[in-house]
């Protein structure tokens, strides 16, 4: 609810701003997800400009990682307003397609984005709006984040630098 919050603040600025929220349920007994799911579906009934993806099989023969993989792909920014989090694949995947990332200044999706550097952490809707905002009015410091995004992750997170960092650890502990 919190990202259709500030999507809908800063539309007020960007009229034909859009929003695809992406929730694929792929597991239904998880009763609290349902719960949010009716939900949001109830709010964006009202905005024709917001897209709700859940259901898998809505998507026929795509399987799941290919349609999040072209959503990511074509999307203009990504955000990940989490509450908690622990790791966040979504902003790991996001930012290697180099894509600036809207996270929330929780959990580990810190250890990924250093604000101001690669994307953005927010803190509130007003702050996540703000920077939606001038992403979008300013293509040249979208562009900045966006060049420093895959090498956060070439560096910290792809197997060949942990696979790098555990050889080290084993020949300093031989």
């Amino acid at each position: 609810m919190g990202v259709i919050k500030s999507y809908r603040i800063a539309k007020k600025k960007i009229p034909g701003l859009q929003l695809a929220l992406i929730g694929l349920l792929l597991s239904y007994d998880d009763p609290e997800a349902i719960k949010v799911f009716k939900e949001v579906k109830r709010e964006v009934k009202k905005d024709k400009d917001i897209f709700l993806f859940l259901n898998p099989e809505q998507l026929g023969s795509i399987k799941v990682d290919r349609f999040v993989n072209a959503f990511q792909t074509a999307s203009n920014l990504i955000l990940q307003k989490s509450i908690k989090e622990g790791f966040g694949l979504v902003v790991a995947e996001a930012i290697w397609k180099q894509k600036t990332v809207i996270g929330g200044n929780v959990g580990r999706i810190k250890l990924q984005i250093k604000d101001g550097e690669n994307g953005f952490l927010v803190s509130s809707l007003e702050e996540a709006a703000r920077r939606i905002i001038e992403l979008i009015e300013n293509p040249e410091l979208k562009m900045r984040l966006e060049l420093k995004t895959r090498k956060t992750v070439k560096e910290k997170f792809l197997m060949p630098r942990l696979l790098r960092d555990y050889l080290r650890l084993f020949k300093k502990l031989v």
